[in-house]
Parts: structure tokens; sequence; C-alpha cells
């Protein structure tokens, strides 16, 4: 079990928990706590942690209890903005500075901290989400996915958007290894996301 493991055990278990009180139950009473709070605060970066300041003291609690979107984050998914109805029109709100430049990425979609849609895409976030906001009528995943998005959102649910992002090549000898083409399968498969349904739904 890695050490941000054994953190979300414990603050699963023990809410509201300080970085000191982590600490003394990890590691021991007096140890270092330089590693427990790296470690929060990653864990706050990737979404999964809330720490919130009281009387002084800042104090862990589970923003996210999902299994799968744990696991996603610990293979380096972060959360980059979140959907949201406007002017009776589906937008997107990126976190500051927009999504960072890469034409492969992995993308999920994930409902009051539950993971609900996993795909990838080759044209970068910005293009491939602008048909989700505005699907055409050839494009049937966009169809399926807009009024779901939708239907949360009107119904007071909030819809996040983690992504991972592919920043350099990576080579299999001659041959250039697509990250996200390699990943998706295998996520959707072990995932079992409710909005994928089977393999054929899943968005390329």
């Amino acid at each position: 079990m890695s050490l941000k493991d054994e953190i979300v055990a414990i603050v699963k278990q023990f809410p509201g928990l300080t970085d000191r009180e982590i600490t003394d139950r990890v590691r021991g009473k007096n140890s270092p706590q330089q590693p427990i709070n790296s470690a929060c605060r990653s864990l706050q970066d990737a979404g999964l942690f809330n720490r919130r300041r009281e009387n002084g003291l800042i104090r862990n609690c589970i923003h996210r209890v999902d299994p799968g979107l744990v696991s996603l984050c610990e293979i380096g998914f972060r959360r980059m903005g979140s959907w949201v109805w406007r002017d009776d029109k589906l937008k997107i709100e990126w976190n500051e500075g927009g999504p960072e430049s890469s034409q492969n990425a992995l993308y999920a979609f994930v409902v009051d901290g539950c993971v609900r849609y996993v795909g990838k895409t080759t044209q970068g976030l910005k293009k491939r989400f602008y048909g989700y906001q505005n699907p055409k009528p050839s494009q049937k995943t966009n169809l399926k996915v807009n009024p779901l998005v939708i239907g949360e959102l009107k119904g007071g649910s909030k819809v996040e958007v983690f992504g991972l992002l592919e920043k350099e090549a990576i080579n299999h000898g001659p041959f250039v290894l697509n990250l996200a083409g390699g990943l998706e399968d295998d996520i959707i498969k072990k995932l079992d996301q409710l909005w994928n349904g089977r393999r054929q739904d899943s968005i390329s």
C-alpha cells in the first residue's frame, strides 16, 4: 500500500484529521511531517481531498471516495474543469489557463465524485468538447452524452472533467505508442462506467 493509499484509508475512517495527526498514525509520534504534508496537498490537487482551515488548523476530509476516481488520479488524471448549464446552453468552465496543449488525451466525466464516462481524443480537449456542446446528427456519442450531462446538471449534480494529457511521445522501438489509445479500453473494462456501456459506445 502506498503512502497516499494509507492516508486515504485513515481519513476515510477519521475525517478531519490534521497532517500532524495523520503523521502520528501512519509514521508514529514525532515523525517528520513533511512527507504527509506533500501527500495531502497532492491529494487535494488531484481533487480527492478537501483541506479546510478550522481554528488555525488545516483538516483533511475525503472530497470524493469513488475507487475509480482514486485509481485514475493515481495514474495522473487531474481535475481540469466543470460542465455548467447556463443561458440554456451546455458550457465548460476550465481551470485557470484552460487545458494544456496536447493532441492525445484521456478524460473522464465525474458526477458528484463518481466516474461516469471515460474517453480519449486525438484532437485536443477544447476541440473534442465542442462536439459535446454542439452535437451534430451524425455524432452518435455526442448525441448520447450531451443529454446525460445536461440532465445531471439540471438535477443539481456537479459534473467535473478530469484529464490525462500525453506530454511526450512514448516509443516502442521505432514505433510511437499512443498512451490514450492504449489505456482507454482497459480503464473502461475495469471501471465499468455507467455511460460508456459496451465498448462500441466508447469515445474515439
